[in-house]
């Protein structure tokens, strides 16, 4: 008999137990679809408000093609601004070229010069030698 007693007393708590474990996941579920549902519509509404960012910018951008006439990135002003790169690529590749050339001839003669200077040192240092060789003698 006790041991039936026993077995259920520990049934009812283990009953008790889980009741009181089945209502704490479900105020855990319930708080946890809450927090799910304000963050949809704070996204939504987020969302809302960029759309209306969106066409307000567009409604704007639309007005002022209007005024002027022309679109914001026209295709030929990219054509006209590239055909113009082009031509100015091609006036500072002929710039370029003569720059190196006047370097070339630059270094040339500075090269020249270096060696001529050179050669004229070592003259005068052997005429000097060589006037110092004769007085000695």
């Amino acid at each position: 008999m006790e041991f039936s007693n026993l077995l259920t007393t520990k049934e009812a708590h283990l009953r008790q137990s889980e009741k009181s474990w089945q209502t704490k996941y479900d105020a855990l579920e319930e708080q946890r679809t809450k927090e799910l549902a304000e963050k949809q519509q704070s996204l939504e509404a987020r969302v809302r408000q960029l759309e209306e960012e969106k066409n307000t910018l567009h409604e704007l951008y639309s007005k002022k093609v209007e005024k002027t006439g022309r679109r914001f990135w026209s295709h030929k002003k990219k054509v006209k601004s590239q055909t113009q790169l082009e031509e100015a690529g091609e006036s500072d590749k002929e710039k370029k070229k003569e720059k190196k050339l006047k370097e070339k001839e630059e270094k040339k003669t500075v090269f020249w010069s270096w060696k001529h200077k050179k050669d004229s040192n070592s003259k005068v240092e052997e005429t000097a030698v060589c006037s110092v060789n004769a007085g000695q003698q």
